[in-house]
């Protein structure tokens, strides 16, 4: 998963010069991926408040490096950890 991330996170710092914010949060949100598999599932992120409800674009109770760089994209790293109100 960190790899994964990591290639995309480079892609998407290339196309934008407001790269420490995002970059950032693509690396919090891989770091969940406890058993690297290239996903976040839902149970690796139950300890992190709002991750899947907010980053799960899909639905599909897990979280990919695709979901998480369009997440980190438009949204700033507090929010992404805190729940949808």
């Amino acid at each position: 998963m960190k790899a994964i991330l990591g290639a995309i996170a480079v892609t998407f710092l290339m196309s934008t010069s407001a790269f420490a914010g995002p970059m950032n949060c693509v690396a919090e949100i891989g770091q969940l991926d406890a058993n690297d598999d290239g996903f976040v599932s839902a149970e690796e992120a139950s300890g992190v408040s709002g991750v899947m409800a907010n980053v799960d674009i899909d639905g599909d109770g897990r979280i990919s490096p695709q979901e998480a760089v369009v997440v980190c994209q438009t949204t700033a790293l507090n929010d992404v950890f805190e729940p949808k109100n």
